[in-house]
């Protein structure tokens, strides 16, 4: 970056003194002189780069509202899809959808109890965290790495509480998911 020819203009205007008002007059400068020009020469670091492009980013990211955050931040994780029953999935293609309506009683309970002890689960975990959905969204549109670390965390914690619970097992099995 050059920077050069820089002149303050302080001495542009001065209050006139011939009138009681608060009017200026421009007075009259010399151009700057034709000889020789110097200017300064500023080089900026890859990390100073690095840093202002980031703090720009945590500027903009710091500034969004739940209520304006894109759809997808609201997306459920791509591996939570293994831990709830396919029959709760609409439009699943091994559930023939002419089936859903013939479940027995046990099979609904069974349905209900995995789907709602999965999202509870997740919940939960996330609450632990700490994280508000736009902080969780955040971090994944500005440290990638960070958030993709954060992700396998949360899979793991959600997957080690969930077989734990026997119910939840059971069912799942007796539904044909594997978890």
């Amino acid at each position: 970056m050059t920077i050069s020819g820089i002149y303050s203009g302080q001495e542009l205007y001065k209050p006139s003194s011939t009138h009681q008002s608060h009017q200026f007059r421009k007075i009259q400068t010399s151009a700057p002189s034709a000889g020789p020009k110097t200017s300064d020469t500023v080089n900026i670091s890859d990390e100073a780069k690095e840093i202002s492009k980031k703090a720009q980013i945590d500027s903009v990211h710091k500034n969004i509202k739940k209520e304006n955050l894109p759809v997808e931040a609201f997306a459920l994780p791509e591996w939570f899809i293994d831990f709830i029953p396919k029959e709760s999935i609409l439009n699943h293609p091994d559930i023939d959808p002419k089936e859903r309506f013939s479940y027995s009683g046990k099979k609904k309970r069974a349905i209900s109890y995995c789907s709602n002890t999965a999202f509870k689960c997740l919940s939960e975990e996330f609450q632990k965290t700490g994280l508000s959905t736009t902080e969780r969204y955040n971090m994944k549109i500005s440290q990638p790495d960070q958030f993709t670390e954060y992700n396998e965390k949360l899979h793991q914690s959600v997957k080690m509480r969930l077989l734990e619970d026997e119910r939840y097992v059971k069912d799942m099995d007796s539904l044909g998911n594997t978890v």
